[in-house]
């Protein structure tokens, strides 16, 4: 069924560079972050941030770092001025500032499929669950304190152990391991049980010392999230066709998915 757009309107006219900024990105996180065939980033916040880049009119130069780990450390070492696209945390926003949110994503726990006996956090007792570095999975099972987890460097390392049987589970963005599930060519041999773990916001997440450069950012933000420009594309990186998107699955996404519809729409 096709997805219906708000009213088009012209888009927002284009602002004179101005400033310059380094945009730290991970090599492969879809749909948020992946490179085409010449090695350019492109994805969901790839797209969202040249719109709201060109509405702020910010240049933007992508550095492309192997995961979110180096993403972190390039952060830390001043090598870049922003995230595109960022989960909010408490510790994050110590560290850094973040947008208006762009977006909400559903994590949840992923299993293998026809794995029994999960359902919920509490099924994972005992149980050696995946997590990647520098993700919230960490934080969610803390406070489980008979879960075994094993810290995987990326999303893509993380899908192999759970294939693999060295997991049980995985804790992670649906969206996320689906999208890599498909390229590989194994969406049929992995679902997500249960209601999602968390919902957590996404934005642009940029340097303390740049405050200027956030307001610019803000914005932008709240003047293209909701926007034509900005169904368009979401639609285009999360409105996928049959037959990947089965009932089952469209079920994944609907925690973070569905709940990012509702509150583009609201």
């Amino acid at each position: 069924m096709p997805v219906a757009l708000a009213e088009d309107k012209p888009p927002a006219a284009s602002k004179p560079i101005t400033r310059e900024v380094i945009a730290v990105v991970p090599r492969s996180w879809p749909p948020q972050y992946d490179l085409d065939e010449n090695g350019n980033p492109v994805g969901f916040a790839i797209d969202v941030m040249n719109e709201i880049a060109r509405r702020a009119g910010i240049g933007v130069t992508y550095r492309v770092v192997e995961n979110f780990a180096a993403v972190e450390q390039a952060m830390k070492d001043g090598h870049g001025d922003i995230i595109p696209n960022s989960g909010i945390t408490p510790e994050r926003s110590e560290r850094h500032f973040f947008t208006a949110p762009v977006q909400t994503t559903a994590i949840s726990i992923i299993v293998r499929v026809k794995t029994t006996g999960i359902g919920n956090l509490s099924d994972l007792a005992g149980r050696h669950v995946g997590i990647v570095e520098s993700s919230v999975g960490e934080k969610i099972i803390k406070p489980y304190g008979n879960i075994l987890p094993t810290v995987s460097k990326d999303a893509v390392s993380a899908l192999f152990e759970l294939l693999s049987g060295h997991v049980d589970a995985l804790i992670h963005a649906p969206s996320v391991i689906s999208a890599l599930a498909r390229k590989a060519g194994v969406e049929d041999r992995i679902e997500a049980v249960g209601k999602p773990v968390m919902e957590i916001k996404r934005a642009i997440r940029v340097r303390k010392d740049r405050p200027e450069l956030l307001a610019a950012l803000d914005d932008a933000v709240k003047d293209f999230v909701g926007t034509p420009d900005y169904q368009r594309i979401y639609v285009k990186w999360y409105g996928k066709s049959a037959p990947f998107w089965s009932e089952r699955r469209i079920a994944w996404a609907a925690g973070g998915a569905f709940a990012t519809l509702l509150l583009v729409f609201a």
